[in-house]
């Protein structure tokens, strides 16, 4: 077991679920923000994009389209197996 102590002393700070959670919140409210998020003991930033427009996505599981709300944005930080870099969805 890993046992290590981090400090932060920037602020405001998410984890990666908390990160989730967060963009959840603020979908289908246009504009944009930059979070301080911690990543395997390092703190980086996330951008994001929200946009107030819902498009309709086929899958594949769900007979009819799904509503859904368009983000993209970009992390400048690296986590496990390299997730980081842009994103959307």
């Amino acid at each position: 077991m890993l046992n290590d102590t981090f400090y932060i002393n920037q602020g405001k700070v998410l984890d990666g679920s908390s990160l989730l959670f967060r963009t959840r919140q603020k979908v289908g409210k246009a504009g944009q923000e930059q979070l301080k998020v911690v990543m395997d003991l390092d703190i980086g930033t996330t951008h994001i994009r929200y946009f107030d427009r819902i498009e309709n996505v086929k899958i594949k599981a769900v007979k009819k389209p799904v509503k859904t709300y368009y983000i993209e944005g970009y992390n400048d930080w690296k986590a496990l197996y390299g997730l980081g870099g842009k994103f959307e969805g």
